[in-house]
């Protein structure tokens, strides 16, 4: 089965070298993704400024459970107490923003890696 595969990688021109060159390229660009949203969270407070606007009791619940179950973590005590809520609440909502634009973004970074590798 996997010779098949290999065998239809070959024929249509992509090496094994240019799969891994692919695999590296997209990790690189989901890695700059994601360190992109924690640090455009980390300064504009998604949360802070579009939800707290939003009168609804049961999303204010779900954001102080939250952060007590932050509070409680391993690695919350790794992070100097200045930054601790700021940082972590940045990942938080960097990692819902990713799963919100995973659909729009995934067809972006197979875009890109494909331009980039095959230069």
């Amino acid at each position: 089965m996997f010779e098949d595969i290999a065998q239809n990688f070959e024929n249509n021109g992509i090496s094994s070298e240019s799969i891994k060159t692919g695999l590296i390229v997209f990790s690189l660009i989901h890695l700059a993704w994601v360190l992109t949203l924690w640090i455009l969270c980390y300064f504009f407070n998604p949360t802070k400024t579009v939800l707290s606007r939003i009168p609804i009791k049961y999303i204010k619940d779900k954001m102080n459970q939250a952060s007590t179950d932050v509070n409680n973590g391993r690695l919350y005590n790794l992070v100097p107490k200045r930054l601790r809520g700021k940082v972590f609440f940045a990942l938080c909502e960097s990692w819902v923003i990713k799963a919100v634009t995973a659909p729009l973004i995934l067809p972006i970074k197979i875009w890109l890696t494909i331009i980039i590798v095959a230069e």
